[in-house]
Order: structure tokens, then sequence, then C-alpha cells
């Protein structure tokens, strides 16, 4: 179970490389940081859009045999716990300010945290709603390698 688990983090940080367009917050602390002090359940919090994408979902993850909705919920799960690692760690950079770094150093890390967020999030999103999830077939891949 531990190697599984270790599999999917490992897939998890090789696929959240992918280019896409950052999408940095622009004001105070991250939604999720924000919202947890203050306890607001602000409609763009990574808790709620993790809530909603899964309720989406249910119906057509519904109708797949146990061993596939167990795959995907555990994988959702570690994604999930990425999406919200990544929030922190943009966080930690932005601060209390709510003010984007102009160092150009920090400046990337959070548009490599924001891609990476935006990844996890189609990733999330793809594994709960039953589509096609990459990451899943890489998995399922790996694990035929080994047969």
């Amino acid at each position: 179970m531990m190697q599984f688990a270790t599999l999917c983090i490992g897939i998890i940080t090789v696929t959240t490389t992918a280019a896409f367009t950052p999408s940095i917050p622009n004001s105070g602390r991250s939604t999720v940081l924000r919202d947890q002090l203050s306890g607001d359940n602000d409609s763009n919090s990574a808790e709620v859009f993790l809530e909603q994408v899964s309720q989406r979902g249910a119906e057509n993850v519904a109708k797949m045999d146990i061993a596939e909705r167990t795959k995907r919920a555990m994988l959702a799960e570690a994604v999930e716990n990425s999406i919200l690692s990544k929030e922190i760690q943009l966080e930690e950079i932005i601060g209390d300010s709510g003010i984007i770094p102009t160092d150009p150093e920090l400046l990337e890390q959070c548009r490599d945290i924001s891609r990476q967020i935006k990844a996890s999030q189609q990733q999330y999103e793809a594994l709960v709603s039953g589509g096609k999830s990459e990451l899943l077939n890489t998995l399922d891949s790996l694990g035929k390698d080994k047969d």
C-alpha cells in the first residue's frame, strides 16, 4: 500500500509540470488559508472547488466497478493533498501582504506553483468526474509493465 501511495505521489509530481497559464492570486492570503482563518466558505477556495467537482462526477463514478472507484478515489486523494500543499507553498511565498513578489526568482516560483495547482485541478476533475484520466492511464500502464 505504501508503494502505491509513493507511486501516486511520483506520478503526480511528474505530470503536474505541464505548461498551463498560471493563475496567481492578486490580493490577500491564499483563499484556502484565508477561509480557514476567517471561517468563510468563499466560492473560490480550493476546498469548495474540490467538493463541487466531486459532487458533479458522483453519478458517473457510482456506475463504475469497485476496483475502478477505489483506484480513482486513492489517486484523487493524493491529487487533493498535492493541491492543498501547493496552495500552502504559494501562501508562504506571498505571505500576509498578499503582494506578488517582484523578485524574478520568487515570481517564477509563484508561476510554477500556480501551473502545478492548475494541472492538479485538471487531474482531480478527470478522476472524480469519471472521465478519461491520464494519471490513471499512466498508473495502469505501469502496473501492466510489472506483469
